[in-house]
């Protein structure tokens, strides 16, 4: 799905209305509805639901669920906020109001409305056309408004812009209902407390505006993913899907190793070997006895590597791996000798952190795999997620490869800007382990002859799409890295029957 500026779903609702074609009127009349259908499955018949609206077309979205929810015999109040004059299908849906409907117009310096925190209120004040902080005294209402527990936003909350950038005062929606395309603000943890939980659902644009509009933002969908697996013969043998090296592993570190080679196994893999210190020899053995394993000269670390790198056809470094001297020039001989496909994760990006200039000797098929702290070790201190996502663009580009930005919604960056935000996963993914086992996941795609970008799209789907299988029978709580490799086989099957 893709991710558009305002001025595009501007034009996007433009363009229906010249090629469907419907009136804007209309238009507005069938997204209203929408809304309305779904707003009367939140609340019951005996809450009273005010319906705050400004002078714009999401003001005039609001007008119209007052007229639908009083017709549904919902008791309805409607406060119009009289910021500006009224756009033209504002003042059409205004006159279309029933007069049994109780309006109050609210004016600048009015004494400002109040509300209980058990008030059911619609915020339809501002839209996602918003081009300017909301202040003073409409601050002060969007203020008085947050009392409430019940807050349910048209489109976007009032005060958030489209594009994330700095606030003043804002809505704190319980829930944001938003018309065919997510903002990309909902997709930032500044923003979490005014989004509350989002849906997204077609009001009837037309799909060719979508097909063809550019963009370099995308939220990723089991729908979007599925093609890209690969299809396997009957006649298959392990030699077809691929042969990877895993260097991880150091002295009371070890089991990062083995989570990441069981979620390697898990995940199509043809063979895998695992070069660890020798203290982790006996470990390997028992927990993976599918890999191969080639045990380093040092007793506790990785220092040096295995004699020959041809027979792989991908490289994971850096699960359990430390930081000692011996291992940063393990690294550094690594990125000289090796020109394949590659992912770093963990201690490996620490190294590079501490030798930025490590960047530039990158293969162009590497994939990062950072979560916030190690990105900003990489990269610099950011006082916002927005803030990092821009620079995680940025440094895709720089250093031509492939950056994953763990997160909530995680972000995987191409070399050539585009950025893909992940719809899978949930809390359960904060535990020590599981970027453990992303990495295992995208090492295996890679050896499999997925494509980095690909890979790292794939695997990070996959990764969540097992969190959110485990919590069906577990909780946030109590889910573990190994749970989540235990569910990798149904996350793979879900995705290949996806339509």
């Amino acid at each position: 799905m893709k991710i558009l500026a305002p001025q595009q779903i501007a034009d996007w609702d433009q363009y229906t209305i010249e090629n469907e074609p419907i009136s804007s009127t209309n238009l507005m009349d069938r997204a209203a509805s929408i809304f309305t259908d779904w707003m009367a499955e939140q609340v019951n018949f005996n809450q009273r639901v005010t319906l705050v609206c400004g002078p714009g077309n999401n003001g005039g979205d609001g007008l119209v669920v007052a007229r639908l929810l009083h017709r549904m015999n919902f008791s309805v109040k409607v406060i119009c906020c009289e910021i500006a004059s009224r756009s033209e299908d504002n003042d059409i849906q205004f006159r279309r109001l029933p007069e049994s409907i109780p309006v109050l117009q609210l004016k600048e310096n009015d004494s400002l409305p109040s509300f209980s925190s058990g008030d059911v209120i619609v915020d339809a004040i501002f839209g996602s056309g918003l081009n300017r902080p909301v202040d003073g005294y409409w601050g002060q209402v969007v203020q008085a408004m947050n009392h409430s527990q019940y807050i349910y936003a048209i489109d976007i909350p009032s005060g958030v812009f489209s594009f994330p950038k700095a606030t003043k005062d804002a809505i704190a929606a319980k829930k944001t209902f938003s018309f065919q395309a997510i903002k990309l603000s909902f997709l930032f943890p500044e923003f979490e407390k005014q989004v509350g939980d989002w849906t997204v659902q077609s009001i009837g644009l037309l799909p060719k505006f979508l097909n063809e509009v550019m963009t370099p933002y995308h939220y990723q969908e089991a729908i979007d993913l599925s093609p890209l697996l690969h299809k396997r013969s009957k006649f298959s043998h392990k030699g077809h899907f691929g042969h990877a090296l895993l260097i991880a592993g150091s002295r009371g570190m070890v089991g990062a190793a083995v989570l990441s080679s069981l979620a390697a196994l898990r995940s199509g893999l043809g063979l895998l070997s695992i070069h660890a210190p020798t203290t982790a020899y006996d470990i390997l053995q028992i927990n993976v006895p599918e890999a191969m394993v080639s045990i380093d000269s040092n007793e506790n670390l990785v220092s040096s590597l295995p004699d020959s790198l041809k027979k792989f056809q991908a490289l994971g470094i850096g699960p359990g791996l430390g930081t000692a001297t011996a291992t940063r020039d393990l690294l550094h001989s690594c990125l000289t000798d090796w020109f394949g496909p590659l992912v770093l994760d963990a201690d490996a990006l620490n190294i590079i952190a501490q030798n930025p200039k490590l960047l530039q000797h990158l293969p162009s098929d590497t994939i990062l795999t950072p979560h916030p702290g190690e990105f900003d070790r990489l990269f610099g201190p950011h006082d916002t997620h927005y803030q990092r996502m821009e620079t995680l663009q940025q440094q895709a580009r720089s250093i031509q490869c492939t950056i994953v930005l763990k997160g909530a919604y995680t972000i995987i960056a191409s070399p050539k800007g585009d950025m893909y935000f992940n719809s899978s996963g949930n809390p359960a993914l904060a535990t020590g382990g599981t970027g453990d086992v992303l990495t295992g996941i995208i090492l295996s795609l890679l050896a499999q002859g997925y494509p980095p970008l690909t890979a790292a799209r794939l695997g990070v789907f996959i990764h969540g799409s097992a969190a959110d299988l485990a919590l069906n029978n577990s909780s946030h709580e109590a889910i573990i890295a190994r749970d989540v490799i235990d569910h990798l086989g149904s996350a793979f099957q879900q995705l290949k029957l996806t339509e």
